[in-house]
């Protein structure tokens, strides 16, 4: 099997084909008769992370590729490429089938993707030995945020609605000789995005003091699997009254209404954001608890937004209220949005609206989910 610590001079081309964004042929062709291995070229598109004019921190690229539908064997192919610092999309070079593998082409082959997997903290050590079972077991607790980029763990789906996805995780290698076979990856991140967004309605002063998430999941699976929902034994092992402060500093609230004449939330109404880890427990009601799935039925393991703030009466008198949202399920790749105005009488409730979609196509900046 290739291993990228000693890199060949072929293989060493492809290294400056992923950078520079060129396609050419990559490995000398070969001449008709019976091969048992091949090269393919991965072209990875980060489309669902990020729009094209914008770079999203992608930091490195780990691939496997394995005999289809097997969970307990090891590779029969892997790459990893390292210290990456440009956009992509990447193409990316794998060798299929060296090292006595016995591969008979054209056959099905299942590839997993992943990306910054070397940003997740606690460092998961991963290698060329790593089964799918293995990939499965490996779970995250935060994610690495450094110099303005938060390195946000990738993955391309495994599974939809509970088949497999053969346009994005298993395809057939023809092993043609004389041709490397391009094959197309779309990843997506293994995370979800939170936004609040808030303004004030009355004469009023009013300030977000704290913003708190409580309960939810602590770990999340590395890849995107049926475990996402099925595997609670793992999926929770964290503490359950586990709360993270999200608010670095107190927020004056502007007037005005939250979303502006286009339905798009304003900026000068953004209070905070962050990452999620996915979660199935949610709720169908952001201001009480409510069985959103049956399936998936227990408040505790649902996420609340706890939202402390402060009414600044006639200048001379505070009024300290807290607000509690109940977030709905969480999956991957999505943002969470929550919005809604505050009024300054105090008798008055805060009505909160969530509204859940796939995760906006642009840069942003988020802290590490802890």
């Amino acid at each position: 099997m290739l291993r990228m610590h000693h890199i060949s001079l072929s293989l060493a081309a492809a290294v400056c084909i992923l950078l520079s964004g060129c396609i050419r042929e990559l490995c000398p062709r070969q001449t008709g008769g019976h091969i048992d291995h091949t090269d393919v070229l991965l072209n990875i598109s980060t489309q669902h992370t990020k729009a094209g004019e914008d770079y999203y921190g992608i930091r490195s690229i780990r691939i496997y590729a394995y005999r289809h539908g097997e969970t307990d064997q090891e590779a029969i192919g892997y790459a990893y490429f390292p210290d990456i610092d440009r956009e992509g999309p990447y193409l990316c070079p794998v060798q299929l089938g060296a090292g006595g593998s016995d591969l008979e082409f054209p056959c099905e082959i299942d590839f997993i993707v992943l990306l910054n997997d070397d940003s997740i903290l606690p460092e998961i050590a991963l290698s060329q030995a790593a089964t799918i079972g293995d990939l499965d077991q490996k779970i995250f607790s935060t994610v690495s945020y450094s110099s303005g980029v938060a390195y946000v763990p990738m993955c391309n789906e495994r599974l939809v609605n509970g088949d497999i996805d053969s346009n994005n995780f298993s395809f057939t290698v023809n092993g043609t000789p004389g041709r490397t076979q391009i094959i197309p990856i779309d990843v997506k991140r293994c995370v979800s995005r939170l936004t609040l967004n808030l303004t004030k309605d009355g004469e009023s002063d009013i300030f977000v003091k704290n913003v708190t998430l409580k309960k939810g999941p602590q770990d999340a699976p590395l890849i995107l699997n049926s475990d996402v929902v099925n595997n609670t034994s793992n999926y929770y092992s964290g503490a359950p009254d586990a709360v993270s402060t999200i608010l670095d500093s107190q927020v004056e609230l502007v007037d005005g209404d939250p979303l502006s004449n286009d339905g798009t939330l304003t900026d000068e109404s953004l209070v905070v954001e962050t990452c999620l880890l996915p979660n199935p427990y949610g709720s169908a009601d952001p201001d009480s608890y409510k069985e959103e799935d049956p399936k998936y039925n227990n408040e505790d393991r649902t996420y609340r937004l706890e939202i402390e703030y402060t009414i600044i009466i006639r200048s001379d008198k505070e009024v300290n209220k807290t607000k509690t949202v109940y977030l709905p399920l969480v999956k991957a790749n999505n943002h969470i949005q929550v919005y809604g105005t505050i009024s300054d009488v105090i008798q008055a409730d805060v009505d909160l609206n969530v509204i859940v979609n796939s995760w906006t196509l642009h840069e942003i900046d988020v802290p590490p989910f802890e």
